[in-house]
């Protein structure tokens, strides 16, 4: 439990470190906003899954039914010249401002519906536990394994090998 513990650690602190080297390892994950009636933007504050850094996709359902919106650009959008028209939602714009994002709606929703937003979201460390799943995009965990490695075997009297050592370095500058 100790050796796992100190991995973990390892693991957190690495994660950190290729943040600040504009290396954020990312998380994708769906999340759920409820939609008022009368209202077309919403913060991400009340994203079940929180402010996303990207969104890949976003759909609505009413009546069993998917809707998928279109997800727009900023100059897209502000080219829409009545916001306030009622109706079901089909255009999405994400603005990622922070602390909290914005997400708007067009046309404004005209019932309460439930929107799912699949987006790409930072992995926190500090929510990462042993037991935690994580879903990684493509190279994440060769990157992340190679080099957590090459970082825990001084800890355990190890050397890494000269092939381990290349293909950490191979995996983290593919990122």
């Amino acid at each position: 439990d100790a050796d796992a513990q100190l991995c973990l650690r390892r693991l957190r602190r690495m994660i950190d470190s290729w943040a600040n080297d504009n290396l954020t390892v990312f998380n994708t994950t769906a999340g759920t906003l409820p939609l008022t009636v009368g209202t077309n933007n919403y913060s991400t504050a009340s994203l079940s899954s929180g402010r996303p850094v990207t969104i890949q996709n976003a759909y609505l359902v009413r009546s069993g039914i998917s809707y998928p919106l279109e997800i727009v650009s900023e100059t897209e959008w502000n080219g829409i010249p009545d916001k306030s028209s009622q109706g079901l939602p089909r255009i999405f714009y994400y603005e990622p401002s922070y602390p909290n994002g914005v997400c708007y709606f067009y046309p404004t929703p005209d019932a309460a519906d439930v929107v799912t937003i699949n987006g790409r979201y930072p992995l926190l460390t500090s929510s990462i536990f042993l037991a935690t799943p994580l879903l990684l995009p493509p190279g994440y965990e060769a990157a992340l394994c190679d080099n957590l490695a090459v970082d825990i075997a001084g800890s355990f009297g190890i050397k890494p090998s000269d092939a381990l050592i290349r293909d950490a370095k191979i995996s983290r500058n593919a990122l």
